[in-house]
C-alpha cells in the first residue's frame, strides 16, 4: 500500500525514482514527471512497488531504481530473479552485472527483476 505525502498521487505510467530509506525502513518514491506539480519530490512511501522499464543506478550510498510506475500490489516474482548490489554495481545471482530490467518489484531493500538487461562488456580499441 502506498502512503502518499500530502495531496500527492501516482498514476500508472508516471516516471519515478525509488530508493530504500534505511532511516524510515521503507521505500521512498520520487516523482520524475516534469509536468507534475510534485516533480522531483518524494510523493509516497511503501514497502513494495512495481516498476516497468527499470534502470538500476547507484548514487552515494543509495541503490536507486528509475522507471515507470506499474502498481503497488504485493505480488512478487520468484527469488531466482533477485538482483544484488555489490561494489556499487547490481548483479544477478550468477554474478552477471545488470543495468536494468523490463519489470521489477522493489520490496524494502530487495530488488526482484524479470527480463534483466545485462551490461555489455566494453571492447578495447587498438
Amino acid at each position: 500500500m502506498l502512503n502518499y505525502v500530502g495531496n500527492a498521487s501516482l498514476n500508472a505510467g508516471d516516471k519515478i525514482e525509488v530508493y530504500y530509506s534505511g532511516k524510515k525502513k521503507v521505500l521512498s518514491i520520487r516523482q520524475l514527471n516534469v509536468e507534475n506539480e510534485h516533480f522531483n519530490r518524494i510523493v509516497a512511501y511503501s514497502e513494495y512497488i512495481h516498476i516497468e522499464n527499470a534502470v538500476f543506478v547507484y548514487r552515494g550510498d543509495r541503490k536507486i531504481i528509475r522507471g515507470t510506475f506499474a502498481g503497488s500490489i504485493p505480488v512478487f516474482p520468484s527469488n531466482d530473479h533477485m538482483v544484488l548490489l555489490d561494489d556499487n554495481k547490481f548483479y544477478d545471482l550468477q554474478g552477471h552485472e545488470v543495468e536494468g530490467a523490463n519489470y521489477c518489484v522493489c520490496y524494502l531493500d530487495m530488488v526482484l527483476a524479470e527480463g534483466k538487461i545485462y551490461r555489455k562488456e566494453k571492447r578495447e580499441v587498438i
